[in-house]
């Protein structure tokens, strides 16, 4: 194999993963509401928010279309 295949298929993998870790997010009821960007919870000290805060979504149809798109990319 190539190493350019190699490389675009490593980077392939990156939304793909964030992908299928943004659909189980979705998929645990409130989990969001724990994992979401909250800049009171940020500054009290739950430093998880700045990761998984772009890993939230509002609703099913939010998170759908954030999931389809990062596959895309």
């Amino acid at each position: 194999m190539e190493r350019g295949a190699r490389t675009r298929r490593s980077c392939a993998a990156v939304p793909l993963a964030a992908a299928l870790v943004a659909a189980a997010f979705a998929a645990v009821p409130g989990l969001a509401a724990a994992l979401a960007w909250e800049r009171g919870g940020i500054a009290a000290g739950e430093w998880w928010r700045l990761v998984t805060g772009h890993l939230t979504h509002w609703d099913l149809r939010h998170a759908a279309l954030n999931v389809v798109g990062a596959v895309l990319l």
